[in-house]
C-alpha cells in the first residue's frame, strides 16, 4: 500500500523565524552587500509596522536602499517583502526584469 503525503512539516515550516539570530542576520547582510544595493535593518516589529510597505525600502545618499526587516520575520511574510523590492527595483530598471 502506498505511504500517504505526509503533510505535518507545512505547519512546522511556515511558523520558522529564518533572521531570528544574529548569525543569519549577519549572513544575509553580507549576502547583500555582495550581490545588491541592499543593506538590510533588523528592526522590531512594532516599528517595522508602523513604518508599512511604503517605508519598508528608503534609498539613502550612496544610491543603496536600506531594506527594513522585524527581527522576528516569519517566512510566509517574505512574499511581500520581495514583491516591494522587486517593484522598486524594475519601476527604476526595467531593463532587470
Amino acid at each position: 500500500m502506498p505511504k500517504s503525503f505526509e503533510t505535518n512539516f507545512i505547519s512546522e515550516t511556515k511558523e520558522k523565524i529564518p533572521f531570528a539570530d544574529i548569525p543569519a542576520q549577519n549572513f544575509f547582510s553580507k549576502w547583500c552587500q555582495i550581490n545588491d544595493s541592499i543593506i538590510p535593518q533588523f528592526i522590531p516589529r512594532e516599528e517595522w509596522q508602523k513604518r508599512g510597505t511604503q517605508g519598508m525600502l528608503e534609498k539613502d545618499t550612496r544610491e543603496k536602499r536600506t531594506l527594513f526587516l522585524p527581527k522576528d520575520l516569519h517566512l510566509w511574510e517574505m512574499m511581500d517583502i520581495i514583491k516591494t523590492v522587486d517593484s522598486d527595483t524594475f519601476t527604476g530598471n526595467p531593463e532587470k526584469q
